[in-house]
């Protein structure tokens, strides 16, 4: 899943920030994202293996509403086509590196490998 890969606490932070004009910190992301990660329903419909990291087995779309949900006191929503793109961006500028396993992937999947 695409969201997957933008579970990053400083680029919620930045994001939630950003829409809400709010103090989330990259401390307080990480801490929820901790205490949340391995509830249940984030996995549900989804085969796990348990030899990869959670990252890979986790519904990030459903964690990611509930994260800005919770961490926004309720006031935002996630909402794929609008935050995705959001925390795509702030990956791009402040931690390339974040994405380099996905841009491998479209690499190798456009080049027929």
């Amino acid at each position: 899943m695409f969201e997957n890969y933008l579970l990053n606490p400083s680029a919620i932070a930045a994001v939630l920030n950003i829409l809400d004009q709010s103090e989330v910190t990259e401390p307080q992301v990480s801490s929820w994202i901790e205490q949340n990660k391995t509830n249940a329903k984030y996995y549900k419909d989804i085969k796990c293996s348990t030899d990869q990291p959670w990252t890979n087995n986790v519904n990030g779309a459903v964690l990611l509403f509930n994260a800005f949900k919770s961490l926004s006191g309720g006031k935002i929503s996630f909402v794929k086509t609008e935050h995705s793109p959001m925390l795509t961006k702030w990956l791009l500028e402040n931690s390339l590196e974040e994405l380099r396993e996905l841009s491998n992937l479209i690499e190798n999947v456009l080049s027929g490998s």
